[in-house]
């Protein structure tokens, strides 16, 4: 069936946005932390 076929790939590509999104977030929480601290200096 390529239903199924089709079915994996949408499931792949929202668990590769999901932790993208997670790792962009974080990078830019750390990227304003040190921002914050060079600011502060």
């Amino acid at each position: 069936m390529p239903l199924t076929g089709l079915v994996l790939y949408v499931l792949f590509a929202a668990v590769f946005f999901y932790v993208l999104y997670f790792v962009v977030r974080a990078a830019v929480r750390d990227g304003i932390v040190q921002a914050r601290r060079k600011v502060d200096e």
